[in-house]
């Protein structure tokens, strides 16, 4: 301790202390901030409405996709498919129930044909798939996949930004631009070099 002036006294920390002091709020401050984001989206690979899809279950439903099948293991950008065909799951089987076109489990499990208990995960995303395919092909398809679309509307969905983004129109999951790359604004590139 040294004194002041007007007679108090002051507790000196020695550097390594304080810089560990300084971390350690660092810490603090960021794990308020990390708190400060709402508890369904921690986690969470989307938000669906009320509905949240974990970075768990869908790994989980991509690894059993791939041990169901291994042929799977091989598709282009299989984790984005799958979290999308997670987060149309409810609303893609409601209507092909309604349009007579539903997914049973011995259907999807044929599918799987290297595991005889299939992941669940593995297991609803699979049948969204087979489900939106029937869709495509029935009379009401067309009018049910609208239906789908305006409750994803609806329901308002996040996609965790590593995944990219959900685009509403197309009814899928895009790429978004790093929001450290700025487009070149068109009067940059139009004006013309200087003359020497």
């Amino acid at each position: 301790m040294s004194a002041r002036q007007d007679g108090s006294r002051t507790l000196r920390v020695p550097g390594r202390i304080a810089r560990g002091l300084t971390a350690t709020v660092a810490a603090g401050a960021l794990a308020a901030t990390m708190a400060a984001c709402s508890p369904r989206e921690a986690g969470a690979a989307a938000v669906v409405g009320d509905r949240r899809i974990t970075t768990a279950q869908l790994d989980q439903a991509v690894e059993g996709l791939k041990a169901g099948n291994p042929q799977n293991a091989q598709a282009q950008g299989l984790q984005r498919t799958v979290l999308l065909l997670l987060v149309l799951r409810p609303y893609v089987a409601q209507r092909a129930q309604q349009a007579g076109v539903g997914v049973s489990d011995s259907e999807v499990a044929a599918q799987l044909p290297a595991t005889k208990n299939p992941d669940p995960q593995a297991v609803d995303a699979l049948r969204t798939l087979v489900s939106l395919q029937r869709l495509q092909q029935s009379p009401s398809g067309a009018n049910a996949l609208q239906a789908v679309q305006q409750d994803l509307l609806k329901a308002k969905v996040r996609i965790s930004p590593r995944y990219g983004r959900f685009d509403t129109k197309s009814v899928d999951i895009v790429d978004t631009a790093p929001n450290w790359q700025v487009a070149p604004s068109p009067t940059a590139s139009a004006q013309p070099s200087a003359t020497p």
